[in-house]
Formats: C-alpha cells, structure tokens, sequence
C-alpha cells in the first residue's frame, strides 16, 4: 500500500511518554506494515533489520513499542488499528475489481459506505453564467432599446426616450428657432455637431429623450449668442465648413510673400 489514512491525534494520546528514538522505531514499523500489508514478524533481529539499526538499539527502546502490537495465533506482531485499515482497504479494492468485470460502476450507483454519488452537473445559470463577460453600458442601454422595442406596449418606447439618430441633424424648424434667438448660422453649425457629438456617446439616462426638437430647443436656450455670428444663410455641415477652412488656411500659406501685403 502507498498510502493510508493517519490520524496525528490518535497518535499523539497513544503515544504519550515516548521518547525521540521511541516515536521514530514505531512510526517506521507501522509504515512498514502498511507498505507490506502483513504483520511484523515475533524476531528481535528481523524487527532491527526493518529499522535499519543493529539488534543493541532495538532492544533500548523494543519495551515499549512491543507494547503496542499483540501477538496471535500466527506468531507474528499484530496492530489493531493497522489490521482494521486494511480490511478497509482490501474490501474497496474487492469491490472496485468487480465493478471493473462488469464495465464500470453503474450510472446513478452510490457508494453507501462513504456517501459518495456520482457528480451532478451545475445547475442552469451558475458557471456557465458566471463566465459570461461583462456588459458595457452602451451594451446594457442597447438590450434595454430593444426590449422596448419589442413591448406588448406600443407607445413604451416612446415614452422612454430614444438614442440620437446616427443621421441627426437639424430640421428648419431647428435653424430657425436658433435664428430667432440671434444666432448666426456658423454657430448653429457649431452648435448641432456638438449637439450630435454629445448625445452619441456614451450612455445613460441623459442621452435619452422623448422629442429630439425639444432637446435642440433646450441646448439652444443654454448657448449664448457670439459676435460676429450674425451672417443669414443656409446652415452648411460643419465637416465642410471645416475642410473649406482647413483648403483656405493652406492656399494662404502657399502665397508668395509680397502678396501677403497687397
């Protein structure tokens, strides 16, 4: 046997008074009883041959570890506790060789003598969801679109708000409402690529709303209106207002010196 149970308190109250050269002589005969998984033999020189120490050694210290074996009917040393283990041991292995004649344990077969039953599997949303990723808010905000979207409650939706379209941009109902107010068309211009910029990223409870002109209205009314944004006209894109402003600024730079000055 290569292995075998050991109890460390057992031990230490069966042992007690025993001196260093006591403990080591037992514990290595116990061991070599489990190893062969037969009895000591009744013979001082073949017990000092299992210790590897010569029979004067033995002898100081055979009192009291001969204490703890019994000599029976087969003339040989006997230890209660180590006899009990291995009819355990033997018992399982009998077991365990006709399971293995008949092709394995049967499913669902339990082994009463140590309780044990065959593993079941984890129940439904316990592993296989722990490892799930995590969401992302935006994740978390777009699965919360869509069960709207597919509510009994047609109007559910609506009531919650909506995310920005990604095509926004503002109708002449917007422009003008921003051009009442003495905003100048470049502004505007400004104002609804900020407008778009801000409810297209991220996510929350903010980037939601029920009526997107009225959102524009409200971004409208917290701008103030700057000088020299005075200019009527059709409100361009802001993209290419910009490029347009990027092309001037470079031809500029591409002027001989002298005409800077004309």
């Amino acid at each position: 046997m290569d292995w075998y149970p050991r109890n460390p308190n057992h031990y230490d109250r069966s042992t007690i008074g025993f001196s260093l050269a006591e403990h080591g002589a037992y514990c290595r005969l116990i061991d070599y009883y489990m190893q062969t998984e037969e009895a000591l033999p009744d013979d001082d020189v073949a017990l000092a041959q299992i210790l590897r120490c010569n029979v004067d050694d033995w002898l100081a210290v055979a009192e009291k570890v001969r204490g703890k074996f019994q000599v029976l009917e087969d003339g040989k040393l006997h230890q209660k506790r180590c006899d009990e283990e291995l009819q355990k041991q033997h018992k399982l292995a009998g077991v365990s060789r006709e399971n293995g004649k008949k092709g394995g344990r049967p499913k669902g077969s339990k082994d009463k003598k140590k309780g044990r039953a065959k593993p079941r599997e984890n129940p439904t949303g316990t592993q296989a969801g722990a490892q799930k990723k995590p969401q992302t808010d935006r994740q978390t905000e777009s699965k919360k679109e869509e069960a709207l979207a597919s509510s009994k409650d047609p109007d559910a939706k609506r009531r919650c708000g909506t995310r920005l379209p990604a095509d926004w941009y503002p109708t002449q109902h917007d422009i003008a409402y921003a051009r009442d107010r003495d905003f100048g068309d470049p502004q505007i211009a400004d104002m609804a690529e900020n407008f778009l910029v801000y409810f297209s990223l991220g996510a929350g409870r903010n980037k939601t709303h029920m009526d997107w002109s009225r959102a524009w209205q409200t971004w409208v009314r917290r701008e103030t209106p700057r000088a020299g944004y005075t200019a009527r006209g059709p409100v361009r894109d802001p993209i290419l207002t910009a490029l347009d402003n990027i092309g001037e600024s470079y031809a500029q730079q591409q002027r001989p010196d002298e005409d800077l000055f004309h």
